[in-house]
């Protein structure tokens, strides 16, 4: 446990601020719980603040308003806080257009890029490893901020919380973690969810300076945060702050309070921050009763006019559709492609290139440095250890950190070692990063790059050779790229960095040591443009990602009996070039789909969805998917070679449709 020395002082005209500050918080709450109950404006679940008070009031008082906080489904305080407004906090809660997201997050998902409130999630620890990655982009751009995150006492059971501390303890970062023990994780006493009695111990073990200290005394908590924000600004590194503390409410309104008896509640209300705060000025002359009850009056009154002002706003009517999703401009080169580099090779100069043009642009991700695939060689020679990271085995956390850096200025390319590995940062991805500019109300944007490859053909076994392409198509928010050859490869990443939205970039280990031809000069491909890699007029054949080589040579093969196949790589699955697909089934009148994935619920089925809806009277046969069967993907070379479909597949199944 670290030893914080509180010599900082708060004189009485502090203390005033804050009282007014925590009345303002309390009154808010207050309202929007007597709104809820009569259950005709507020929209969507509220989890009141009342009571913890202190701790958002005290922390906030020492932040700037450029410096960042990130919080949890309990942020209406957190918010007020560091300045939010009642009108558009109540319009928000409201789902009304004049809200801080448009009325699309209400009270669980609040952020506004003026105030440095990068977001309040719903998901419990989310926040943590954001907020370590926006202590690395401040650190990496210099600019003496600190990011505050706000997290209750049953995050620190989750594994975000630890993969957090653990990056913002390693890279010395300009994050200060606050819990708020408030001794329940919704109706769980926190002594039978934890392990140790004080939370803080935990930030101990990863070397951080922590302390526990009364988050119910206003005054402690500004003075302890006021030292931890001094040490982050002069590059000392993150701090945890465990403020014991109390809701008097519920956990969310409408939901019973039976878990707790009367006696404890009237316990903890006795130590009330406000009270205990006003008592003291008011004994001390610093305050009347009546200054008091005037200051509370007035605060009634805004709030008051902020409820009004939210009712007679508008709903919104505008929703986010695929037309509104940013799309670069590609760059087409002068000449015809003559260089001759590998698919790892082509991807390394897409990386350099970005990197070169956009001091913006970094790595981060397990083993980069030293290059596991050997795709990121040499980069850190020219680049520095500051733009191409080294991460701990924490995927979670490397697309949490990602994040958070996308959210504030940089423009990261996350690794991730296998695509099967996907499935332990489906939070940060799903969750976070893909509502980035839809909860935002399209304030902030999420401008990353998740590199990760397929290991199918490697015998590698069930764990490292999944595809889960079509799991992501069904997230709106994030775009896809799954390149087949060199050319592709690097002019779909060199678009991929340049977007502001995330992508989720699908390389192929199989494809690693495949050479083609790419132009000398820059070039880039632009997002939702297939590649009609051969025109037919028999059968329209959709292959992706290590089905296109495969694709192309079955084409070769069945032209030699006279089917005459169109090819057709999508590059993209998410946009996906529809039209390209329908107009060539409309000429061919058959569609055939080969994809790296198991057949139910894929890509393949997807396509054959799209086609069956929008082109089925073209159609003079089924519509075929050569896919993996619904098996996991065996070590033995020879059972593998069963599962995964090769060229005579789809020859087997063009033919059957043909005949």
């Amino acid at each position: 446990m670290a030893t914080f020395d509180h010599s900082f002082t708060i004189n009485n005209r502090e203390l005033e601020t804050l009282l007014e500050k925590m009345m303002e918080l309390r009154c808010f709450e207050e309202k929007i719980a007597k709104l809820y109950s009569q259950g005709d404006s507020i929209v969507g679940p509220v989890h009141l603040y009342s009571g913890q008070e202190a701790v958002a009031v005290g922390v906030c008082s020492n932040l700037r308003k450029d410096d960042y906080m990130i919080s949890n489904h309990r942020g209406h305080g957190h918010c007020l806080a560091k300045g939010a407004t009642f009108e558009e906090m109540m319009a928000e809660l409201h789902g009304k257009e004049s809200g801080y997201n448009k009325g699309r997050g209400s009270s669980m998902h609040i952020m506004c890029s003026d105030l440095g409130i990068v977001g309040t999630s719903s998901v419990v620890a989310s926040g943590i490893p954001i907020a370590a990655g926006i202590g690395l982009s401040i650190k990496m751009r210099k600019t003496n901020q600190v990011v505050v995150s706000f997290f209750g006492d049953g995050a620190s059971n989750n594994g975000s919380f630890h993969e957090g501390l653990n990056m913002a303890a390693l890279w010395k970062l300009p994050t200060i973690f606050v819990c708020e023990n408030n001794n329940y994780a919704v109706s769980t006493l926190t002594s039978e969810s934890t392990s140790v009695k004080d939370i803080s111990v935990r930030g101990a073990a990863y070397g951080i300076p922590s302390v526990t200290i009364n988050g119910m005394n206003v005054a402690e908590v500004a003075k302890v945060t006021r030292e931890a924000v001094e040490r982050a600004r002069k590059g000392a590194g993150p701090t945890l702050i465990e403020c014991k503390t109390y809701r008097f409410m519920a956990h969310g309104e409408g939901e019973t309070l039976e878990y707790r008896t009367k006696e404890e509640i009237q316990k903890w209300k006795q130590m009330c921050p406000i009270d205990s705060l006003c008592e003291k000025l008011i004994k001390e002359k610093v305050l009347t009763e009546e200054k008091t009850k005037h200051m509370e009056q007035k605060i009634r009154k805004k709030i008051d006019e902020a409820t009004k002002f939210a009712k007679e706003s508008s709903f919104p009517h505008h929703f986010i559709k695929e037309a509104d999703v940013q799309q670069e401009s590609a760059i087409y080169p002068a000449s015809s492609p003559t260089k001759e580099i590998t698919f790892i090779q082509a991807i390394r100069e897409a990386l350099r290139e970005e990197m070169r043009r956009d001091e913006t642009v970094f790595l981060l991700g397990e083993d980069i440095r030293h290059a596991l695939w050997g795709v990121t060689k040499g980069l850190v020679d020219e680049f520095g250890r500051e733009r191409v990271i080294d991460t701990p085995i924490s995927e979670n956390g490397i697309i949490g950190v990602a994040l958070g850096t996308a959210l504030t200025g940089l423009r990261p390319v996350a690794e991730i070692m296998f695509a099967d590995f996907l499935t332990l940062c489906m939070d940060q991805i799903v969750n976070q990063a893909a509502k980035v500019r839809f909860l935002s109300g399209d304030q902030m944007n999420a401008p990353m790059v998740i590199r990760s490859p397929l290991g199918l053909g490697r015998s590698a076994g069930p764990q490292h050779s999944q595809s889960f392409i079509s799991w992501f198509m069904h997230v709106p928010g994030i775009k896809i790229a799954a390149p087949s050859n060199a050319l592709d490869a690097k002019g779909l990443l060199k678009t991929a960095i340049r977007q502001n939205d995330p992508v989720i970039f699908i390389e192929a280990l199989l494809l690693y040591g495949s050479k083609g031809l790419v132009p000398e000069e820059e070039y880039t491909i632009p997002f939702g443009k297939a590649d009609v890699k051969k025109k037919g007029k028999d059968v329209t054949l959709v292959a992706i990602s290590t089905m296109v080589p495969k694709a192309i040579t079955a084409c070769e093969n069945l032209a030699k009996k006279g089917v005459d196949v169109e090819l057709i790589d999508p590059r993209t699955l998410s946009p996906l070039d529809k039209d390209t697909i329908i107009d060539s089934v409309k000429k061919t009148t058959r569609l055939v789909i080969a994809e790296p994935e198991c057949k139910t619920a894929g890509i393949g089925a997807e396509i054959a969805a799209i086609v069956a809806e929008e082109a089925i009277d073209y159609l003079d046969a089924p519509i075929k998917r050569v896919a993996i069967p619904d098996s996991c993907i065996p070590c033995s070379p020879s059972l593998e070679k069963i599962v995964i479909p090769n060229e005579e597949d789809i020859i087997k199944t063009i033919l059957e449709i043909i005949s």
